[in-house]
């Protein structure tokens, strides 16, 4: 829409809407093509899902307050960030918002493994990724000078909007874009999440995954702003994606970072034009206090830590044709996936098994990415054996936990994702011994299996929805798992294709929240579940 100034609020029945560009766990985003029957280059919708709570006049207020800068402040704001312009709206409720597109050098096209082409945002992730784990994808390493100048710019951005009293929030290695072409210079994301200090925001801000500020556990400001840009600096200079130790910083820089990143006191200096750390007081508006923490000096440095993932298919004869052809197709999608996200190389590792009338080991468990690596077919014979399948399981994840650990690393708990389109042949007793091998631990008497891991079933076409359900593991407390079937009327080859995308963004979420230093396994919300499946936790009594 160039030469054309948006209206602040925009009715979405007036936009028309391009291809889906990307989602997340707060909206989707979508090319826009034109308003009002007006073309409206560069620009997308973020539409934000419908449990997400909507400020809607602070989304109208970061809107007009843009509108009301000086035209050099405001080439400047834009410049650095994707600032909302338009608030759209449904019915007079908030749905969304009008953002500028990323601009293209902030982006690359990357051949995957699986010979697809895509085009890939150039996130902080490139920039900080050890250089192995870049060489393996066949992008080159950045080097100290170069990271040193984006990371100046970043500092620059960042003190920017401070200086008009803008929060950032959340800042992680996917929010943050960065290019040298044909100069050093970096792109936030997220906009429409910051906030005016002293307001309110959009919806609520998030902290990433190891991204939080010990200072403000509960709350995000200027201060804690400071402290993430510092750990921005540290963790790309020491190509750490979890490190608070300043000392990991080369060159002797992270001692410099030292008052930003400790803990100790909610007045921290913010971050300076040049990268450097400057000391003006916050702005009184935005003088968020909490206890202080006592600073204990760096952070221990820890073993390697993995999260071992088993795709466990079901190849019985029933899974003959399109269902077996879709399973198939998971494994390079998730090949794919990995190859995106450098940040994940070598925080998991995956393994396949299928079962029918027993269970074999087709992949075991390795770096998807090892360079040489042939992926294998899957194959129907036999019957349905879970079983066969579960103590097979028991057997792999024993050996390959009991060899990680020899190998000096730290193992989390490993996920199943098991994937049957029919119940099981075995006699019932047999396969819930089975089952109650792999999963049962008393943690009081040390009975059971210790590593016994998180299983999250799928199940389509005949599987039986009370038996997949009592696979779910844990099925209580707080880091109980789910199941995901498929829903009446859907063709099972379609509901595979969308498990596939649930196993994938898992695998993705859960690997970068452990980059950052969280743990655990990350399911997708029932909002982000593809069309034509359902989750279930292990207490929904829907079925009879």
């Amino acid at each position: 829409m160039t030469g054309r100034v948006l209206p602040l609020v925009i009715d979405s029945a007036t936009v028309s809407l391009g291809g889906l560009l990307g989602q997340g766990g707060q909206g989707k985003v979508n090319e826009l093509r034109s308003v009002g029957g007006s073309a409206a280059p560069g620009l997308v919708v973020k539409r934000y899902l419908p449990h997400v709570p909507i400020n809607a006049g602070a989304l109208t207020r970061l809107v007009a307050w843009r509108r009301s800068l000086p035209e050099p402040d405001r080439a400047g704001v834009d410049e650095v960030c994707c600032w909302p312009r338009s608030v759209l709206v449904n019915a007079d409720r908030a749905e969304g918002a009008v953002l500028p597109r990323v601009p293209p050098r902030f982006a690359f096209l990357s051949e995957l493994p699986s010979g697809a082409t895509r085009t890939l945002l150039r996130e902080l992730q490139f920039l900080l990724a050890r250089p192995e784990l870049l060489a393996r994808r066949g992008l080159p390493t950045p080097d100290t000078a170069l990271r040193l100048r984006v990371l100046a710019r970043f500092t620059a951005a960042v003190a920017r909007l401070h200086r008009h009293g803008v929060v950032l929030g959340d800042v992680s290695v996917k929010n943050v874009l960065w290019t040298s072409d044909p100069t050093p210079a970096v792109y936030l994301l997220d906009s429409d999440s910051f906030r005016l200090a002293g307001t309110e925001p959009v919806t609520p801000q998030p902290n990433s995954p190891g991204w939080f500020d010990p200072a403000f556990p509960a709350t995000q400001n200027l201060a804690s702003d400071a402290y993430k840009v510092a750990l921005v600096v540290l963790r790309v200079l020491a190509h750490d994606f979890q490190t608070r130790d300043p000392e990991r910083a080369t060159s002797g820089l992270g001692r410099d970072l030292l008052p930003s990143c400790a803990p100790r006191s909610p007045r921290r200096p913010p971050p300076g034009p040049r990268g450097r750390l400057a000391r003006p007081a916050r702005p009184p508006s935005d003088r968020n206090q909490c206890d202080e923490l006592e600073v204990r000096g760096p952070m221990p440095e820890t073993k390697a830590k993995l999260l071992p993932f088993y795709l466990v298919i079901d190849v019985s004869w029933s899974m003959d044709g399109e269902n077996i052809e879709a399973a198939n197709d998971i494994m390079p999608q998730l090949v794919d996936a990995l190859a995106e996200n450098p940040i994940l190389g070598d925080k998991v590792r995956f393994a396949l098994i299928d079962f029918s009338d027993d269970a074999q080991v087709k992949l075991p468990l390795c770096d998807l990415l090892e360079p040489g690596l042939q992926l294998p077919g899957l194959a129907v014979r036999g019957g349905t054996s879970y079983a066969a399948a579960f103590r097979l399981l028991r057997t792999e994840i024993e050996a390959n936990v009991n060899q990680l650990k020899a190998d000096s690393f730290s193992v989390h708990r490993p996920a199943v994702f098991f994937l049957s389109d029919g119940e099981p042949t075995d006699p019932d007793q047999e396969w819930r011994d089975a089952l109650r091998d792999l999963t049962e631990y008393d943690r009081q008497t040390g009975a059971g299996f210790p590593m016994y891991p998180n299983l999250i079933p799928f199940g389509v076409a005949d599987a039986e929805p009370r038996v997949m359900q009592q696979l779910i593991h844990p099925a209580t407390g707080g880091k109980q798992m789910r199941m995901y079937l498929m829903d009446k009327g859907n063709k099972p080859a379609e509901a595979i294709k969308a498990m596939a995308e649930i196993l994938v963004s898992s695998v993705v979420n859960s690997g970068t929240a452990m980059a950052m230093g969280s743990s655990g396994v990350v399911l997708p919300s029932g909002s982000q579940v593809p069309a034509g499946v359902t989750a279930y936790g292990a207490d929904d009594d829907d079925f009879l």
